[in-house]
């Protein structure tokens, strides 16, 4: 879970940037290996097309930066010899994803999001960090 704030501008018509930052993000674990994703601060284009004068549909692309923790050891970790150790690291990397959003009144929305913020799941840890939300805009 994770808390996320937004902040865009409209540069062309129908399409605009934003920037973003969400901190406390999530965990995994894997028997005796724990990451933690602590924040994920990034900009994005976001491609919006209008289906009806009520609902659009919008594409995202963008970089991020990730900041994530790995805990690896306890007990059973190495053949039961207990030993552990945390490693904390930030990587760049590229965001993508897709959504839809319906309109409310002339000033507010409800926003609906599936966004991937890191995808290293062939190398490395095999970290796949993707985002699930439902937002509230409000346009001043």
């Amino acid at each position: 879970m994770a808390i996320m704030a937004k902040v865009g501008k409209i540069v062309v018509p129908n399409l605009d940037v934003e920037g973003f930052v969400a901190l406390g993000v999530a965990s995994e674990k894997w028997e005796s290996e724990e990451v933690s994703t602590d924040s994920i601060i990034g900009a994005r284009a976001r491609a919006f097309a209008d289906i009806t004068s009520r609902v659009s549909i919008h594409g995202v692309l963008g970089l991020n930066l990730v900041e994530a923790t790995c805990t690896i050891g306890g007990a059973a970790s190495c053949y039961g010899y207990g030993w552990s150790d945390t490693t904390s690291d930030s990587e760049t990397a590229i965001t993508y994803g897709f959504g839809g959003e319906f309109k409310v009144d002339g000033e507010s929305s409800v926003i609906v999001n599936y966004q991937v913020f890191y995808n290293d799941e062939y190398s490395g840890l095999g970290l796949f960090i993707p985002g699930y939300s439902i937002g509230y805009k409000h346009a001043f």
